[in-house]
């Protein structure tokens, strides 16, 4: 009977540490997600910048070119 029990008891500590181990994974998991998912919202907000800046600078180089056409227009 101590045997059985021993035995018993050892199968439960190797549930537990197993249930331990995958909750562990979960939460790195869980984790990873959110990591992945804040990257993610950086990315966008980077490339609506990008998109940005690029209207900017082709305003730019719209505003500068007909400076200079005017400018030489008048020379």
């Amino acid at each position: 009977l101590t045997e059985t029990s021993s035995r018993y008891a050892r199968k439960i500590s190797g549930t537990t540490a197993l249930q331990e181990a995958l909750k562990e994974k979960q939460q790195h998991i869980e984790q990873l997600l959110a990591e992945r998912d804040l990257e993610r919202a950086e990315v966008a907000k980077a490339t609506s910048h990008i998109c940005e800046v690029e209207k900017e600078l082709a305003l730019l180089k719209a505003t500068h070119a007909q400076v200079r056409k005017r400018a030489k227009v008048q020379q």
